[in-house]
């Protein structure tokens, strides 16, 4: 029931559309729009392509965009947008005296031949795009102009995640004719039109670059030509609780790691705290696991230096279970570890190392044997050893969180004018 009063209304409209042109002698007609409409399009046929058959037909395609949204999941980004397509049909001209001054009409773009336009990469082939039927300005210069509200999905090119999230998008949207070739129709890009203010409603996005190119379409096989408009969006992600989220658990993980150092080796509360950090890590890992787009098949830096982290976190809980037992030895000493702690009382700053009071360096062997049996040479040299480890895993540990962290973000993201447009050229 529904799809027959549907279908009875289109045919009403039709049909009322249909008896407002009234062909034949219209010079007594006190319309003069009606009288001009009759006059222009009793005769004219909306199949045949404006102009000269062996001259192309040339459009003018401007893009207005209005919203946007951006799936990185399948990588689909959807615009919506008033598109506008002007052209030149010299059947459609007339003096403006003749008519009452009328400069220009409004005519449905059903009664006007109207250029053939599919979106190449459609993130559906079967669905080039959206747009509603209006109605057109036609002027008495032959100047037609067509504004379309219209919805297109696309395929984005695969940038990858690498930088989430700090990452930046890249969309094209490629218009031109599915069938004709651009002998018989072509398009001129005019350019793209963003209204800002609708724009800001977008809660992940930001829309921060757009551009658009003429394609003239050569190719090898063929001496024809398929010219075709590409409209580029770059994008970048402002998702605000990610990035704090991401870079505030970074810093807390990577202090509960340093905190490491401020607890004796021999003590059970280092391995329970090397433990708790490589917990937490872990869960954040999986926190991030659902985060993450899964889409492209680069491995987003955030995820490789948590991963990273849990290694190293790991590689800390195994220093410390070593540690513990080297100092719960009760073994000689081997000669090596011995003259490496020696050594290294005697170079400059060598307090920062080992304990400089624990161990002087004797002046003959009967003062060292006296040294040995007084001051448990040996207990002195594992602590000494243990100490001097534990100094070099801090000074490693800071060398290389500095580098970790500062590798989750992309090159020149911290520093004056950064431009994100500059990602895009990176991973390019």
């Amino acid at each position: 029931m529904k799809l027959l009063l549907v279908f009875l209304t289109v045919l009403c409209c039709f049909l009322k559309e249909s008896e407002s042109l009234t062909c034949g002698n219209t010079d007594h007609e006190p319309n003069n729009e009606k009288r001009l409409k009759n006059d222009l399009f009793c005769k004219y046929d909306n199949f045949i392509r404006p102009g000269e058959s062996s001259n192309a037909t040339w459009i003018s395609l401007r893009l207005n965009v209005k919203n946007f949204d951006y799936d990185d999941e399948d990588n689909v980004m959807t615009i919506t947008s008033w598109m506008t397509l002007s052209w030149t049909d010299k059947r459609l001209n007339w003096n403006s005296v003749d008519y009452g001054g009328i400069g220009s009409i409004h005519m449905k773009s059903d009664y006007l031949w109207t250029p053939e336009l599919s979106l190449y990469n459609a993130h559906i082939p079967s669905s080039m795009g959206t747009c509603h039927v209006i109605d057109c300005i036609v002027t008495n210069s032959s100047k037609i102009s067509c504004v379309m509200p219209c919805e297109h999905k696309a395929h984005c090119k695969d940038v990858g995640i690498s930088n989430w999230p700090f990452d930046v998008q890249n969309c094209t949207f490629t218009f031109g004719s599915w069938m004709k070739v651009g002998e018989e129709l072509n398009y001129i890009p005019d350019k793209v039109v963003l209204f800002t203010k609708r724009l800001k409603d977008n809660n992940q996005w930001n829309l921060v670059d757009s551009s658009v190119r003429y394609n003239k379409g050569y190719y090898s096989f063929t001496d024809e030509t398929f010219p075709s408009v590409t409209f580029t969006f770059v994008l970048e992600r402002h998702n605000g609780l990610h990035q704090v989220s991401t870079i505030s658990s970074a810093i807390i993980l990577m202090i509960c790691n340093l905190l490491v150092f401020f607890i004796s080796p021999e003590s059970i509360l280092r391995i329970v705290f090397c433990g708790a950090n490589v917990f937490a890590n872990s869960l954040f890992l999986e926190f991030l696991f659902w985060m993450v787009p899964w889409c492209g098949d680069k491995v987003p830096k955030v995820l490789t230096f948590f991963d990273d982290l849990q290694i190293y976190g790991t590689l800390l809980l195994m220093q410390t279970i070593i540690l513990k037992t080297i100092l719960s030895c009760s073994e000689k000493c081997p000669v090596w570890m011995t003259n490496t702690i020696m050594k290294i009382n005697t170079l400059p700053l060598s307090q920062l190392l080992v304990e400089q009071s624990s161990l002087k360096l004797p002046e003959n062997a009967t003062e060292l044997v006296e040294h040995v049996k007084q001051q448990s040479s040996d207990k002195l040299v594992l602590q000494n050893f243990v100490r001097l480890v534990d100094r070099l895993f801090i000074l490693l540990t800071l060398i290389l969180f500095s580098l970790m962290f500062f590798s989750l973000f992309p090159k020149g993201y911290l520093s004056y004018g950064y431009n994100p447009i500059d990602i895009l050229k990176q991973v390019a």
